[in-house]
C-alpha cells in the first residue's frame, strides 16, 4: 500500500488519519531525540510520515545499517492493515523480513509476526517507533532471520445394503434417493414400495424368500395382505411412459416392534425386498412393468403395457425373484443425539462458531455427530496444505474456504434440511457478507468462539445491544491445555472480563504453573514471516476438542460464568482446574473505561486492613486495551519491603518489584504488564488525590507515556470507598461503583 509519489509533502497539521496525527505527535516531543520528523504526505487512500530514526547498532555490522535511517510509515485511510514502513534509501541491503512488493525499491519492513487486528489492540506511535529501531539493530547484527527460516530461493445372508435417508418418512423428505450397495456398487431405487405391518412380537423372519410369491406366503401368516396393497398401490401410480415401466422397485415393510406379544410397541423392524428377474445367469432388477405381469395388474400388446381390464388372481408374482436387503436408515440430528445419549430438544437453538481452524472444525464436527444445535460458521480462512495435519478436512477441500467445507461435511452427516450454514468472512469486516455475518451474531442463541484470536474474543465482549452468549475455547500455546471462557445468561461477565480474570488465575494458582509457555518450536509453511505455525501432536488436537465438545452443551445448560482449564499430562491424564469469577466493575473516566472486579477490589482494602493505621501500597497489573480504550486492572503487586509506610505517608519502595512484573508478564505470555500504582488513605479520610498524589500522578504520567499509554492510579479507604484516576487526577472522588470490602 505505498504510495506511488513520495515527493507531494503536505502540512502535517492537516493529517486525519489517526494513527499518522498520533505519529506526528510523538515525533514532535522534545524528548524524543532518537527519531524526527522529516516531512509528512497525502494520496487518495493513505497518509504518510517520514521520520529519521536512530538505532542502537554493533560497531561490528553484518549488514550496512546506517545510524540514521530513513523511514515512511504508510498508513492506510482504512486502517485495515499494518501500516507499511519503507526504507527510503535507495542502497539499503537486501535483508531477510523485508515485504514482497511489486517494486523492489523502496523496501519495505516486515516489523510484525501477528495480525494487524490483533496488533491494533497495543499499537502507539511510540511502540511503533521503538520496533523499527528494534529491527534496524537485529538487521545490522544479523538477527533477524530465524532459524526454522528456509533459505532464500438385521437380516442374515442379505443380498445387499439399503440406504434409506433419514427423512424418509417425515412430512417433508428431502427427496434424496434410496440407494442399494451391492459388491461395492452403488445403484439407484426408482421406486419405493411402503407398507406399516401391525406390530409384532421382535424376532428375525424365519424364512428367507426367494420369491415375490414367497414373501407373499409369509406374510399372509402375519396377517399382511402385500398382494393386494401392492397392487392397489401400482394402480394408483401407473403411468404409461418408459420412465415409470422401467422403474427399479424395492419393497420396505416395517412391522413395529414389541418385546413380548401384545406389549407396547418400542422400535419399528424394518425389511427390505428387491425385485429381480427370474432365469438369469447375471440377475438384474425387474422393473415394474414386469412385476405388474407378475401380479396379474398389466397386460402387455406387442410393446406396449397396460392395466388389465379384468385383474387376474392366478398370478401371484411366482416368476419374480426377491433379493432380500439389509435396510440402514441414514442418520438425521435426532438420531444423532440418541445415539450419543443426549435428548434433543423439539427445535434446536441456533448457534455461531467463529473459526474453524484445528481444534474448531474438530470441535464442530463432534457436536454435528452428536446431533447438538444449528450452527452458522464464520471463518474467512481458506485450508492450506499444512493444515490437514490438524484439522477435520482432507486434503481434498485445499483452497476452499474452511467454514464451507466443514459445513458441508457437517451436513452429510444427516438427511434431510442442512443445519449447518458457512459464511466466509471476518466479523470485523464481513465484506460481502457484512449483513449475513452481523444477522447471523445478532440472531444466535449463544456465540461460540475458537478463533484463537484475542481480538475476536475482545470484539464479541464489546457488542453493544447483542443478548447472545458468548463463549471462548482455545488451547495453550503448547496444546498441552485447554480454556473455556464462558459468559454468564445476563452477560454480566463479559469475555473479556473472564479474559482477564484467567490470566490473573494464570499468576495466583500453582496449578496453572507453566500453562501458557510457549512452544519449543515453529515450522514454516509458507515463504512469508508469518507464515509459521507450532509443532503441535493432532492427538492432543483431538482430546481438546472431545473434552470441548462435552463441555459447551453443559455450559450453555447451566446460566452462571465459568472459567475452567484442561490440563493433560504425559501419561494421558487430565486434570481439570476451575476458577471462581468474581463479579466486574465498571468505571468510564473520559474516554476510558475502567474494568476491574470485586475480587481484586476485595484484596485491596484486606492490604489495607492489615497495615492500618499506616497507609499501604502497590502497583497495579493489568492490560491496556488502545484500540477499545479499556483499562483492565485485574491483579497488584503489594508493597515491597523497602516501601516506606506511615500513618500520613507512602513511598512505594521497587526491591524485587521488576522481577516479579516480568515474570507475571512471562507467566500470562505477555498478557499482564505494569499498569498502574495504587495506595491506601488513613480511615475516615476521603479519597480524593492529596498533593502528594498529585506528584506521585505525574510521574506515573510521566513513566506510561514513554508507551503512549495513560497513567492510572487507584486510592484506596474506608470500605466500599476506592477511587479511580486515569489520564489526568482531580481533587475530588473518582469512586468506582463497589460496596464492599475488609
Amino acid at each position: 500500500m505505498a504510495p506511488d509519489r513520495l515527493d507531494a509533502p503536505v502540512d502535517a497539521n492537516t493529517l486525519v488519519i489517526p494513527k499518522a496525527v498520533e505519529l506526528v505527535r510523538w515525533l514532535r516531543r522534545v524528548s524524543t531525540t532518537y527519531a524526527t520528523l522529516v516531512q509528512t504526505l497525502r494520496t487518495d487512500t493513505t497518509e504518510v510520515v517520514v521520520f529519521d530514526v536512530e538505532a542502537q547498532l554493533p560497531q561490528v555490522r553484518a549488514n550496512a545499517i546506517e545510524n540514521v535511517e530513513r523511514i515512511a510509515a504508510v498508513f492506510p485511510e482504512a486502517d485495515d492493515a499494518s501500516p507499511e514502513v519503507l526504507a527510503l534509501r535507495e542502497d539499503f541491503p537486501r535483508v531477510p523480513h523485508l515485504n514482497l512488493r511489486d517494486e523492489e525499491l523502496p523496501r519495505s519492513l516486515c516489523l510484525y509476526e501477528e495480525s494487524y487486528r490483533d496488533l491494533k489492540q497495543r499499537w502507539t506511535a511510540a511502540r511503533f517507533v521503538e520496533r523499527v529501531r528494534e529491527w534496524l539493530s537485529d538487521a545490522a547484527s544479523g538477527r533477524l532471520h530465524q532459524e526454522d527460516q528456509p533459505l532464500e530461493a438385521v437380516l442374515l445372508s442379505t443380498d445387499g445394503i439399503l440406504l434409506i435417508p433419514g427423512d424418509t418418512f417425515t412430512p417433508v423428505p428431502s427427496g434424496k434417493p434410496l440407494q442399494i450397495i451391492r459388491g461395492g456398487c452403488n445403484e439407484s431405487v426408482d421406486l419405493l414400495f411402503y407398507l406399516e405391518c401391525p406390530a409384532r412380537e421382535h424376532g428375525v423372519m424365519y424364512r428367507r424368500p426367494q420369491t415375490l410369491y414367497d414373501l407373499v406366503c409369509i406374510l399372509e401368516a402375519e396377517e399382511v395382505d402385500l398382494l393386494s396393497d401392492l397392487r392397489a398401490w401400482l394402480r394408483d401410480r401407473f403411468e404409461a411412459s418408459e420412465r415409470f415401466l422401467h422403474a427399479n422397485l424395492v419393497l420396505l415393510l416395517s412391522f413395529p416392534r414389541t418385546r413380548v406379544a401384545g406389549g407396547p410397541v418400542e422400535s419399528p423392524n424394518l425389511f427390505a425386498f428387491q425385485t429381480r428377474l427370474q432365469a438369469r445367469e447375471d440377475s438384474i432388477a425387474a422393473p415394474i412393468c414386469v412385476v405388474g405381469q407378475s401380479i396379474g395388474l398389466l397386460d402387455r400388446y406387442r410393446d406396449k403395457y397396460f392395466l388389465s381390464a379384468r385383474l387376474d388372481e392366478s398370478k401371484r408374482g411366482e416368476d419374480v425373484l426377491v433379493e432380500v436387503l439389509n435396510p440402514h436408515i441414514g442418520m438425521t440430528p435426532e438420531t444423532l443425539a440418541d445415539q450419543n445419549g443426549r435428548d434433543a430438544a423439539e427445535e434446536e437453538p441456533t448457534f455461531c462458531a467463529v473459526g474453524v481452524g484445528a481444534l474448531g472444525s474438530q470441535v464442530v464436527m463432534n457436536l454435528a455427530r452428536g446431533g447438538f444445535g444449528r450452527w452458522t460458521l464464520i471463518d474467512h480462512d481458506l485450508l492450506l496444505p499444512h493444515n490437514v495435519a490438524r484439522h477435520a478436512l482432507s486434503s481434498h477441500f485445499i483452497g476452499k474456504p474452511k467454514c464451507e467445507a466443514v459445513a458441508l461435511l457437517a451436513n452429510s452427516l444427516t438427511d434431510g434440511e442442512d443445519v449447518f450454514e458457512a459464511i466466509p468472512a471476518s466479523i470485523f469486516t464481513g465484506g460481502e457478507h457484512q449483513t449475513e455475518v452481523q444477522e447471523a451474531l445478532d440472531s444466535a442463541a449463544a456465540i461460540l468462539d475458537m478463533s484463537a484470536s484475542v481480538s475476536v474474543a475482545r470484539h464479541l465482549a464489546s457488542a453493544e445491544g447483542r443478548t447472545a452468549r458468548c463463549l471462548s475455547v482455545f488451547m495453550s500455546p503448547t496444546g498441552t491445555d485447554l480454556v473455556l471462557l464462558a459468559e454468564d445468561d445476563n452477560r454480566l461477565l463479559p469475555l473479556d472480563v473472564l479474559e482477564m480474570q484467567y490470566y490473573r488465575a494464570c499468576v495466583q494458582d500453582e496449578r496453572l504453573s507453566g500453562h501458557l509457555a510457549s512452544p519449543p518450536s515453529r515450522l514454516r509453511y509458507g515463504q512469508s514471516c508469518r507464515d509459521l505455525t507450532s509443532q503441535m501432536p493432532q492427538c492432543l488436537v483431538a482430546l481438546h476438542a472431545g473434552i470441548a465438545a462435552a463441555a459447551i452443551p453443559d455450559v450453555l445448560d447451566k446460566p452462571n460464568a465459568r472459567v475452567a482449564v484442561w490440563r493433560s499430562q504425559e501419561d494421558g491424564a487430565v486434570s481439570y482446574i476451575e476458577v471462581d469469577p468474581s463479579e466486574a466493575i465498571r468505571l468510564q473516566i473520559g474516554d476510558w473505561t475502567v474494568l476491574t472486579d470485586d475480587g481484586l477490589l476485595r484484596r485491596l482494602h484486606d492490604l489495607r486492613q492489615g497495615k492500618l493505621p499506616n497507609e499501604t501500597g502497590g502497583v497495579l497489573l493489568g492490560s491496556i486495551d488502545v484500540e477499545r480504550s479499556v483499562v483492565y486492572i485485574v491483579d497488584t503487586i503489594p508493597s515491597p519491603p523497602d516501601s516506606e509506610e506511615w500513618p500520613r505517608l507512602y513511598v512505594r519502595g521497587r526491591d524485587g518489584l521488576k522481577p516479579q512484573v516480568n515474570q507475571i508478564r512471562i507467566a500470562t505470555d505477555g498478557m499482564l504488564e505494569y499498569t498502574g500504582e495504587w495506595h491506601s488513605h488513613p480511615t475516615g479520610v476521603r479519597v480524593a488525590a492529596s498533593d502528594d498524589d498529585l506528584r506521585v500522578f505525574e510521574w506515573i504520567t510521566e513513566l506510561m507515556d514513554c508507551d503512549g499509554l495513560p497513567a492510572v492510579m487507584m486510592i484506596v479507604g474506608d470500605v466500599g470507598h476506592i477511587s479511580c484516576f486515569v489520564g489526568e487526577i482531580v481533587d475530588r472522588e473518582s469512586l468506582l461503583p463497589y460496596e464492599g470490602g475488609a
